[in-house]
């Protein structure tokens, strides 16, 4: 999908890169709508590029309409423009927890950490990155909860450093 085919989304219905069961999911659908307009009516928009030209489209999607970095690297590897290594940003625990054990209390640090393990150990496409960012969320939502982890019934427990630790 580029930035044409957002547009053309049907009113109020969130692209796949908004969480539909979001409070605020049209506040969300409504600014990738407006970033796909920067985007497409720049004539230097938004375009499939290698990874190194990945950072200027990065940029250019949060310095327009308040798209923070995990929002913009989501909407640069799933239609296809870039194979960035995302990580969903309500589960940057989940990497941090299974490399080092203790998160981090800046978000951020723990989404950079993450998303450099990430790119480290996927193959640069998008397909292996896509299913990473998949498999992540999944995981995050049922077993590495951010409050209360499901560590016992955890399947990657024993190569965990958080699972070490308790």
């Amino acid at each position: 999908m580029n930035p044409r085919a957002l547009l053309d989304a049907v009113p109020h219905e969130p692209s796949f890169a908004v969480d539909r069961r979001s409070m605020v999911s049209e506040v969300r659908a409504s600014k990738v709508d407006k970033n796909a307009r920067v985007q497409y009516t720049n004539s230097s928009g938004v375009r499939a590029v290698p990874q190194k030209r990945a950072v200027t489209n990065r940029k250019r999607l949060t310095n327009s309409s308040g798209c923070a970095q995990p929002a913009a690297d989501r909407i640069l590897l799933f239609p296809g423009i870039s194979p960035l290594a995302a990580i969903p940003s309500d589960h940057t625990h989940l990497s941090i927890r299974l490399l080092q054990g203790k998160e981090d209390v800046n978000h951020g640090n723990d989404y950079r950490t993450g998303q450099q393990a990430l790119a480290k150990q996927s193959p640069e496409n998008f397909h292996a990155r896509r299913w990473a960012y998949l498999l992540i969320k999944q995981h995050g939502e049922k077993t590495c909860k951010r409050a209360n982890p499901k560590c016992l019934i955890c399947p990657v427990k024993l190569n965990c450093a958080f699972f070490a630790e308790t």
